[in-house]
């Protein structure tokens, strides 16, 4: 997965977006895939910072689950923290919360759930779908209920982003030119419009879907210098005196002869 982060105007007196891109960390978690958490609420609130990091704690602790399962697992996690919160009268800024889980595994299913009103929508060429806009009512025991599932395809990309964003964005077409655009456009296309969205607070996540590569790991072994082994030249004195110098250099022309007649008799009987 490829992922881009825009931020609008972060510095806002009372609200504040958060996102967070978990990756596994190890083989075992690799079947899980990526994990996406999108917060937005009341300035100065460390309470969903917090919250994130155990739901992200609790999803890749159960890497032998699938990814839905471990994720049921993670949420009820967070609506056992929220509902202490709860009971403790600390959750006043639940009525200005917007959160949103988003698991992507290598095969490209996703998992889905959020509260609030952020916007979520696919992107495919020249298709805009979108995915989750309702904000779930909050009950008494639990907050996050609904689980969206889907199976995506390469190429394919996903966009998060706040309602205003979002708005200017489909006044705009722009939405339509991310749908259609290679990777490399992306980042020049919010560059372009930098005027047009100088003025607006909020966030945009783009993630494309793209199968990582093997990361080879190339081994490089000590060069051994083995010794070189030389042998001694053979002299046989007795031989050299019983044979004169001429009848070597007969016997050695005759050897040679012989040679060549064997050669030009295998390519005879080659040709016919």
């Amino acid at each position: 997965m490829e992922n881009f982060q825009f931020f609008f105007n972060p510095n806002s007196d009372d609200k504040v977006y958060d996102t967070f891109c978990f990756e596994p960390e190890n083989k075992k978690e690799e079947k899980l895939g990526n994990l996406y958490i999108i917060e937005t609420t009341d300035k100065n609130n460390s309470t969903l910072s917090y919250l994130a990091e155990e739901i992200k704690n609790e999803y890749y602790k159960n890497y032998e689950d699938s990814s839905i399962e471990s994720l049921k697992k993670s949420l009820q996690k967070a609506n056992q923290f929220l509902l202490s919160k709860k009971t403790e009268n600390k959750v006043g800024w639940l009525d200005n919360l917007d959160f949103l889980i988003l698991t992507v595994n290598s095969d490209f299913h996703i998992n889905f759930v959020q509260i609030g009103k952020l916007k979520t929508f696919v992107l495919k060429n020249d298709e805009i779908l979108s995915i989750g806009t309702q904000r779930e009512q909050i009950i008494s025991d639990s907050l996050f209920q609904n689980i969206i599932t889907g199976k995506l395809v390469e190429g394919n990309k996903i966009l998060i982003t706040n309602e205003n964003v979002f708005n200017l964005l489909e006044k705009n077409n722009i939405l339509e030119r991310l749908a259609k655009c290679s990777t490399k456009s992306i980042n020049p296309i919010f560059k372009s419009q930098k005027e047009l969205l100088k003025n607006i607070f909020g966030f945009c996540l783009l993630i494309v879907l793209v199968i990582p590569k093997r990361k080879f790991i190339r081994i490089s072994l000590p060069r051994i210098n083995l010794p070189k082994i030389t042998f001694p030249r053979a002299n046989f004195p007795l031989l050299d005196r019983l044979i004169p110098l001429k009848i070597k250099t007969r016997l050695k022309k005759s050897f040679i002869s012989i040679l060549i007649l064997i050669i030009l008799l295998i390519l005879g009987s080659l040709l016919f």
